[in-house]
């Protein structure tokens, strides 16, 4: 779309102006500067924004139960976009639970009330108890901890509670011992 507009003033005021923008098809944070200028004067600010896939996640889930001494081949043909396909191999002596897609839906969870966000986090301090990971996958899970308790500073009200959802004024007890036990 257009990349700049021009408004006009004649007093003092608001006003609110809206600009097309696209996206490239992946995932992940877009980022915008937006500049006025006006009466010898330059404001500058950079805002963010969440891209999302509209589409809600697909599994598809393969298992096989070998004897010993037998081999499995199992074919693998990516499914979704393609920044956000990825496969995943759980082998074990137990019948599967499937640790890695469980956690892959609770990193991935779309929406960000209180307690959402933290059922989101919660998990993963703990999730290196049960599985073996690399350390890239330790880095990214700190990581998204981390941005849970910085997303989390967003819903506390004035009086140290935590309201369900950003902004709201008073706190709710239940997600203020959520979080407070997180």
């Amino acid at each position: 779309g257009q990349r700049s507009k021009t408004l006009a003033f004649d007093k003092i005021g608001d006003k609110m102006i809206d600009f097309d923008l696209s996206t490239t098809e992946g995932v992940g944070v877009a980022q915008f500067e937006i500049v006025a200028e006006g009466g010898g004067e330059r404001a500058t600010t950079a805002i963010e924004i969440d891209v999302r896939n509209p589409n809600p996640f697909v599994t598809d889930v393969k298992n096989a139960v070998l004897q010993g001494g037998q081999s499995a081949n199992l074919d693998f043909t990516p499914i979704g976009a393609p920044s956000t396909a990825e496969a995943t191999l759980e082998v074990s002596t137990i019948p599967p639970i499937d640790l890695a897609s469980r956690l892959q839906y609770l990193i991935q969870y779309p929406y960000g009330c209180v307690e959402q966000t933290t059922s989101a986090a919660f998990p993963q301090l703990y999730v290196d108890k049960l599985m073996n990971l690399d350390d890239k996958t330790k880095v990214s899970l700190s990581n998204n901890v981390k941005a849970a308790l910085e997303r989390l500073k967003l819903f506390q009200t004035s009086g140290g509670g935590f309201g369900y959802w950003q902004g709201e004024d008073f706190p709710d007890s239940w997600a203020t011992n959520y979080v407070g036990h997180f």
